[in-house]
């Protein structure tokens, strides 16, 4: 996915992330990412051993709080 800031440079949305580039980019403490991921609440892939975070799954993860919310 891709999308333009504001100086409408194009930016790529990553297809996965590492744990601690998901707590940057959520503001979600990292304890509480692996409970949604031991939910199933966050899809993960292991390539090569390391745990990266389904990009796609997180972004479902808060839009669905946000709907709940009425936000």
């Amino acid at each position: 996915t891709a999308y333009m800031n504001f100086k409408r440079e194009v930016i790529f949305e990553p297809l996965s992330m590492n744990i601690n580039q998901a707590v940057l980019w959520t503001g979600i403490s990292k304890s509480k990412l692996w409970e949604f991921i031991k939910e199933g609440k966050i899809k993960i892939s292991k390539p090569g051993g390391k745990t990266l975070i389904v990009t796609k799954s997180l972004k479902k993860l808060i839009d669905a709080a946000v709907i709940q919310e009425g936000v």
